[in-house]
């Protein structure tokens, strides 16, 4: 489906280039812009075959040949610390996440973060590792540590999961106490966030990560109340956009991310920018109204 997009005049300071083509299709939403904005864009061929990512005892197969924007940094490289001096247990964040934000991160600069599901923390560590702390970090950790759906049925021991969040949350604290402020949040994702909103904190976030339930009902509740707590010019980060479970009778619409976050960028299309990405299998937007 094809059809001419105007966005509105954006926010004063805010450079988002209009966009003349919106295209959508059953692997991504890709927006095709006739100018750059301030990151740096360049189109290249991308091949994407990552095959037993597993969730519990499931596995997801994506299998994605497109020719995306590449968002690229040209910023210096981060340090990154090594990941593996943490106690996690999957390699979640380094199969899906890390390629992406290894060149996003350093280009937004979050001070003010909100991250909804924390699991054992590996991107919190990442986060506190990799930016810079000196002007200070407010980081926000949002989750129930009771499991998803997956996890109740994979018999996930959910209270060692929220041990190892301590643990290494701990670990990449330890020396930076003072400059980084971290928050944790063992609560329904709805409630801390409306009680963010009516605690003032409306917009005032510079990066939203949206990984906690995989349920679409429970996304977009996270995504639309994100969005109000998300300031104009930040970022928010979808995980698992092509996430689903084998299911015996097949994939599951309402257990998994994909419909709410497409349902998500089209009913916000004039009020976001969709950033094209390395790797499809997150969707990072750029709030420029509200």
């Amino acid at each position: 489906m094809r059809f001419p997009l105007r966005f509105p005049q954006a926010a004063a300071g805010i450079n988002i280039p209009e966009v003349t083509d919106h295209e959508y299709n059953d692997k991504h939403t890709k927006c095709v812009n006739d100018s750059r904005n301030h990151l740096d864009f360049q189109t290249v061929p991308i091949q994407i075959i990552e095959t037993g990512l597993v969730c519990g005892n499931k596995k997801t197969h994506i299998i994605s040949n497109v020719t995306s924007t590449v968002l690229f940094s040209d910023s210096r490289q981060l340090q990154v610390s090594a990941m593996d001096k943490y106690d996690f247990t999957n390699g979640w964040f380094d199969h899906t996440a890390r390629k992406t934000w290894d060149q996003v991160i350093p280009k937004i600069k979050p001070k003010k973060i909100l991250e909804i599901g924390s699991y054992e923390g590996a991107s919190a560590c990442y986060l506190i590792d990799n930016l810079d702390s000196s002007t200070g970090i407010e980081l926000h950790c949002v989750d129930t540590w009771g499991g998803g759906i997956e996890h109740i049925e994979d018999g996930v021991d959910m209270e060692a999961v929220e041990s190892r969040f301590d643990k290494n949350v701990a670990m990449a604290l330890k020396g930076k106490e003072k400059n980084v402020s971290l928050i944790k949040h063992k609560e329904q994702s709805e409630l801390v966030l409306s009680k963010l909103i009516s605690d003032g904190q409306r917009s005032t976030f510079d990066f939203v990560y949206v990984d906690g339930s995989h349920q679409a009902p429970d996304v977009l509740v996270d995504a639309v109340l994100g969005f109000k707590l998300l300031r104009v010019g930040g970022t928010m980060a979808f995980d698992d956009y092509l996430w689903a479970e084998d299911l015996p009778y097949g994939k599951d619409p309402i257990r998994c991310a994909k419909p709410a976050i497409d349902a998500f960028t089209n009913l916000y299309f004039r009020k976001v920018q969709i950033l094209r990405l390395p790797f499809f299998y997150q969707v990072h937007v750029q709030k420029y109204s509200e």
